[in-house]
């Protein structure tokens, strides 16, 4: 929640670019905000929040799906948000690079030239209803 809204803060400002923010996150479509620019551009951006400061973070499969599609990725954005919540709050944007990026290797740069190391990965989902012992 303080990730989006620092997200949506940072695209709405003048050193954002000064676009238009609307939040898509209950759609599922595979990302938080589509981030309309005054030309009509549209990004699509996953945003992630984190307490410390270590850049780590998980998507869902369908965020990662629509991360590596061809039809989203040049517009895809991946936007962390680190100490999020807190006065030292710092974003870290990646984009696609298609120029760097290799036949099956897919690069995220953020401007000052840090790469996004991806794993796959295979999750799941752990459950259990309550019941307490008496």
């Amino acid at each position: 929640m303080e990730a989006v809204r620092h997200a949506t803060k940072y695209y709405e400002s003048r050193s954002g670019g000064s676009q238009k923010v609307s939040s898509v996150e209950k759609d599922n479509v595979g990302w938080d905000l589509n981030v309309v620019a005054p030309t009509g551009a549209v990004l699509k951006v996953e945003v992630k929040g984190l307490s410390g400061r270590d850049v780590v973070v998980e998507l869902t499969p369908n965020e990662y799906e629509k991360m590596k599609d061809p039809a989203h990725r040049a517009d895809y954005v991946i936007y962390i948000v680190t100490e999020a919540g807190t006065s030292g709050a710092r974003s870290h944007i990646f984009r696609y690079n298609a120029e760097i990026s290799k036949a099956k290797e897919l690069i995220w740069v953020a401007c000052d030239g840090r790469q996004l190391k991806i794993q796959d990965r295979v999750a799941a989902r752990l459950s259990a209803p309550y019941d307490p012992i008496e």
